[in-house]
């Protein structure tokens, strides 16, 4: 099966989740609101001809009862495993709940083995639209690099990095380079994405959540971006969890061709990352509820099998009883 074929189906699994997430917006419920979107996008699934595997998922079985990590979703779950799957129903379960823009509901599909099973810890990230970037650079040298690539002044720099007291020291080092900050509360998919559009920073650093980051990097490779990725323990027992998944040494940094391996040559590369807005964010616009209709923004940018990449945001207007039971 090729995942051109199911592209409709995924996107109208996005929207739904968006829609049932939309429900708690400005609720103060972050788990009704995450529980929500993560049921609708399983049940939709469940409802699609295709067998995935969820390798980015809630967390392990005994933690996440759905969508977790290892889950067969489709509906012959006993077929071979055609597509693993990458999801964050809820992308910034906060800002639903608290009714402020950049929640959405995001997923990566693509061909067995393309993507990172990166487990629920932390990650230090660094992403931009040009590859000079390297993890291995102090934020200083990863600046002066950039501000040579892109033929500016150091000053007219942006970078945008979540606002945590752990990233206090890198904060004061960019404003001392003479870079510009973009601080955001939460949503390191979309900071690390906007890098390689027009309207976002020059540059995504920090620490955030692994998973995040290989959903970030699923879009960015095929923008055009480049991002490096590295594992954070906080005990043994993460490192030798990390260790088990990813069957090589955790501790090593992963550069844009091993969080995304779309050099597989066991597969021809067809991948897809697709998000709906719950609440406006940069990314995309939130859920709208109008005249009996759900108005849902979505992107979604596919790369096919010969390598050619489609980005497009598609708007779609629904009626409300087709999501009367979610």
């Amino acid at each position: 099966m090729k995942l051109k074929h199911i592209l409709n189906d995924l996107i109208t699994t996005s929207e739904a989740s968006a829609i049932a997430a939309f429900r708690w917006i400005g609720r103060n419920d972050e788990k009704a609101a995450d529980k929500a979107a993560v049921e609708c996008m399983r049940q939709s699934f469940n409802e699609m001809n295709f067998t995935g595997q969820v390798v980015i998922g809630e967390g392990e079985r005994d933690k996440a009862p759905m969508l977790h990590i290892g889950e067969i979703v489709g509906k012959d779950k006993l077929s071979p495993v055609q597509f693993d799957i990458a999801v964050d129903p809820l992308e910034c379960t906060t800002k639903c709940a608290h009714n402020i823009g950049g929640a959405m509901s995001s997923m990566v599909v693509a061909e067995v083995g393309m993507l990172l099973p990166a487990p629920d810890i932390y990650m230090e990230k660094i992403a931009s639209s040009y590859d000079v970037i390297n993890l291995d650079f102090s934020i200083e040298e990863n600046l002066q690099a950039l501000s040579k690539a892109k033929k500016c002044d150091v000053s007219h720099l942006e970078v945008t990095i979540l606002d945590r007291e752990r990233h206090k020291d890198i904060i004061n080092r960019i404003l001392k380079s003479g870079a510009k900050i973009k601080l955001i509360s939460d949503g390191d998919i979309s900071g690390a994405i906007m890098t390689c559009l027009t309207e976002g920073s020059d540059m995504y650093v920090g620490t955030g959540g692994a998973p995040e980051g290989v959903i970030a990097a699923a879009a960015i490779s095929m923008l055009g971006g480049y991002m490096e990725g590295k594992l954070i323990f906080q005990d043994n027992s993460q490192k030798e969890r990390a260790e088990s998944m990813l069957q090589k040494d955790p501790s090593k940094k992963y550069d844009m061709n091993e969080l995304i391996n779309i050099n597989n040559t066991s597969n021809s590369g067809e991948i897809v990352f697709i998000s709906t807005g719950v609440t406006s964010g940069d990314l995309v616009s939130g859920v709208k509820f109008k005249d009996g209709n759900f108005i849902t923004e979505t992107i979604c940018i596919y790369r096919d099998s010969n390598g050619n990449v489609f980005n497009r945001k598609i708007k779609t207007i629904s009626n409300e009883k087709k999501h009367f039971n979610l």
